[in-house]
């Protein structure tokens, strides 16, 4: 079976645990809500969302990726694609789970929690299927807080399942802030149409800055930039800026043979003649679209754009978030007399700086933590790393780092991984106590 079978095969599992109508009445909703916000925003690239109804969103990704529809966006996409091919792969395993309908509804509902939670503990139970254990079992939810899971393989074993949420909100503030200084600069660009690609690296943290700081740094100087060739202007203590010009032969290249999709890392690319997963992009752009849609583009007549990036000590440390909080409330709802098992689950996608300083931390936090002297036998912390690239519709790694006790009554979980496909990598195994 290929991917889009499975993936298919994963989106029909899950919307069967919603009543036809009421499907019918959230994607209309949805897709109105819309209407607008897949039309190519001159200037920008428009990363759109749908935060009422997460699931539905989803599903429509999913619904547009197996469909092909051009209006399918690849950066929202690499990261619901790959969990659809996961479920779409275990439907089996999944549906010899007691205690699965229930909980498969709570994930589709509309309004309720973030579907990335729900999703990751149907993962979770699917893994203990896939490594042997009987009698996996979702916990019904009561009044007290109890384990997600109860699995059985010589030992009885009680599973929680905590997940941080995609950003950290220093780094939702961040980007905000990036929007306020980045408006002037980019508005002067397009109305004097400077065909430059700009590298700007913020030497301080974004909230030291007034609002007026690029205006004031950079406008002054851009009457006098080279638009054919390689220039950095501003080289100090706060920020540092590279000036590198459009290839205009590079775009015509490509329309030539092509049309662009708007929402695509190829956009990205072909315009400012890079793309850096994770990277934090804007776009200036006078584009034709193609009267089939308006988010295929058939030409351009002006491009300018920027990258931004903070190499700030203090936003490294703010943005990687570690997990302390959800380890202390996982082990809140351990058993104090049965064997307990944890699995964190940690998407890595601020670049790879932030994510090896989070790592460290995340070591640092399950090595000193008081576990009470709970039978706490194993902490999994799942690293899951979505993405996307020109060359390929999403990627997708998993790293599985394990924590275990020393004198661990439960035995490893021969495959820890999540994501039943391509190469898992295993982090490093530590003993949690000594």
């Amino acid at each position: 079976m290929d991917d889009i079978h499975i993936i298919a095969r994963g989106a029909d599992w899950l919307k069967q645990f919603v009543p036809v109508k009421e499907l019918e009445g959230r994607r209309k909703r949805l897709i109105e809500h819309l209407g607008s916000a897949l039309r190519p925003s001159p200037g920008n690239i428009t990363r759109i969302t749908y935060e009422k109804d997460m699931f539905i969103w989803y599903l429509l990704l999913a619904e547009m990726y197996i469909s092909r529809s051009v209006g399918y966006d690849f950066f929202q996409g690499s990261r619901a694609i790959p969990y659809f091919k996961a479920i779409g792969l275990q439907v089996g395993l999944l549906e010899q789970i007691k205690g699965i309908e229930d909980r498969t509804k709570r994930v589709v509902q509309e309004g309720g929690d973030n579907p990335d939670t729900g999703i990751f503990e149907l993962l979770t139970a699917a893994c203990y299927q896939r490594n042997g254990y009987t009698d996996v079992e979702f916990i019904p939810e009561g009044q007290r807080k109890t384990p997600d899971i109860f699995a059985h393989k010589d030992h009885d074993v009680f599973i929680e399942c905590k997940r941080l949420t995609r950003l950290s909100q220093y780094s939702l503030d961040e980007r905000e802030k990036w929007f306020l200084l980045w408006e002037p600069v980019g508005k002067h660009i397009a109305q004097n149409r400077i065909s430059l690609f700009f590298k700007i690296l913020f030497k301080k943290e974004l909230f030291e800055l007034p609002d007026s700081f690029l205006e004031d740094e950079l406008i002054p100087k851009l009457q006098f930039l080279p638009t054919t060739y390689f220039s950095n202007p501003i080289d100090n203590e706060y920020i540092s800026v590279e000036c590198f010009p459009i290839d205009y032969s590079r775009i015509r290249e490509y329309l030539g043979s092509y049309y662009l999709r708007t929402n695509s890392p190829q956009y990205i690319n072909i315009l400012l003649g890079e793309y850096e997963q994770f990277g934090n992009y804007r776009l200036v752009v006078e584009a034709h679209p193609t009267l089939e849609s308006p988010i295929l583009i058939s030409d351009v007549s002006f491009a300018a754009g920027a990258s931004w990036k903070s190499t700030s000590e203090k936003a490294i440390d703010m943005k990687s978030r570690h997990i302390k909080k959800r380890l202390a409330d996982a082990f809140k709802q351990m058993p104090s007399n049965d064997y307990g098992i944890i699995h964190l689950g940690v998407e890595a996608i601020e670049g790879d700086e932030i994510e090896q300083l989070r790592l460290l931390k995340n070591h640092i936090q399950v090595r000193g933590f008081d576990f009470k002297n709970k039978p706490l036998q194993w902490i999994y912390l799942h690293i899951l790393s979505p993405g996307v690239n020109p060359n390929e519709d999403w990627i997708f790694e998993e790293t599985v780092t394990k924590y275990g006790h020393t004198d661990a009554i439960v035995p490893v979980l021969e495959k820890p991984n999540l994501m039943p496909f391509d190469e898992t990598y295993e982090g490093f195994a530590w003993d949690l106590f000594r």
